[in-house]
């Protein structure tokens, strides 16, 4: 099976295809744009073991070559990613530099979209371009992905060869009108206040640097899980308040997207920490308050939220899961800026149950939203 295009053929890859693929892979003007500046040091034995193990008829989760029609020279390599409940597929891309600038990767990746959603039931087709790899933005924008986030690959300690992390900006191309479209073209700005100032006492060791998942070989800590999931919804500004181990957690986040603010008296109430954060905040946006400790929250939940809010701008937004209201709540621009608010008894709580202000409740299919990491029980998946 393979798929043709006006100028090009993709194809499975087979045992003769490995000195190309390898040249690919070791090339560092390549790879550096995915975080191997040096390449992947790969083998041909690497690659023909591979291709040799590769199973099924179809193109969806092989190693693809990309050749000319006319002359059959190969020119660079594909791939079409499902995933496990086979809502949504990745594409990846890679041309010889020689053939980059020509418009083949457009023509690569309008195809591979077609074959993906003829031949599965994907809602939709995602790609993550380094924020510097402007001809791959330019890529995913010509074949009309929506840029729904920005996330950041962090590759393993124990990876065996150079790696680097990546900034990278998420696009998605949707079989249907997306719900939540371009993260450029909504009504609003979306910015999230994170604290993390506390001392972690419930849990008896600092929860914030704790791996997340657990029990799991993932690079994140439960800061940056929660983190991930904003930025992957598309919010900006994110700030995070620090202030018992503010300079470990300064470190881990080291290269995110994010703000630090420092709040010196972490054994105050979470509403010292909003306070603290607000002035870092665009006054014409609205916030999210994502507590530290929810590792778990999709981004999908939050993309939801938002959608909330550009119905409903004035009103406070929050998600329910199994009848219990959650976290992160997305509050109207500027309300929390009212001074009468730094006074509530009982802070953002007070306010959402004041009835002074309109508050939406949302059914979201997500436990995340009620996960948060009080005592040593809860550090479970």
């Amino acid at each position: 099976m393979l798929i043709s295009t006006e100028r090009l053929i993709v194809k499975k890859a087979c045992l003769e295809d490995a000195p190309f693929i390898v040249s690919l892979w070791n090339n560092p003007d390549i790879m550096n744009n995915v975080g191997y500046p040096e390449g992947l040091n790969c083998t041909e034995s690497d690659i023909r073991n591979q291709i040799a193990h590769q199973k099924g008829p179809g193109l969806l989760n092989q190693l693809l070559v990309v050749r000319k029609a006319a002359s059959e020279t190969l020119i660079g390599h594909a791939y079409m990613s499902v995933s496990e409940n086979s809502n949504s597929s990745r594409t990846d891309i890679k041309l010889l530099p020689v053939y980059q600038g020509k418009r083949y990767g457009i023509e690569i990746k309008t195809a591979l979209i077609q074959y993906i959603f003829e031949h599965t039931e994907c809602h939709y087709v995602e790609a993550t371009p380094n924020l510097a790899n402007h001809p791959s933005i330019r890529m995913q924008e010509s074949v009309g992905a929506f840029r729904i986030g920005r996330g950041l690959f962090k590759p393993s300690l124990n990876a065996p060869v150079v790696s680097k992390p990546v900034d990278y900006w998420i696009y998605r191309v949707y079989r249907d009108t997306p719900a939540y479209p371009d993260c450029r073209k909504r009504l609003h700005r979306y910015s999230a206040i994170i604290p993390v100032a506390g001392r972690s006492q419930r849990m008896q060791c600092f929860k914030p640097l704790l791996p997340w998942p657990p029990d799991s070989d993932s690079q994140y800590t439960v800061i940056e899980s929660a983190v991930q999931a904003l930025l992957n919804a598309g919010v900006d500004p994110l700030i995070t308040v620090v202030g018992y181990r503010g300079d470990d957690i300064k470190q881990r986040l080291c290269g995110w997207p994010v703000r630090i603010v420092e709040n010196m008296k972490p054994t105050e109430p979470m509403m010292t920490s909003v306070i603290k954060a607000l002035p870092e905040i665009p006054s014409s946006s609205a916030v999210f308050i994502h507590p530290g400790d929810h590792p778990s929250v999709e981004p999908e939940t939050i993309s939801c939220l938002i959608g909330y809010h550009e119905q409903e701008p004035g009103s406070i937004h929050i998600p329910v899961y199994n009848g219990k209201s959650g976290h992160p709540a997305l509050f109207p621009p500027n309300l929390l800026r009212k001074q009468a608010v730094f006074h509530l008894p009982n802070g953002l709580r007070s306010l959402i149950h004041s009835k002074r202000h309109a508050v939406v409740y949302h059914q979201v299919n997500d436990t995340g939203v009620l996960k948060n990491l009080d005592y040593p029980t809860d550090y479970v998946i």
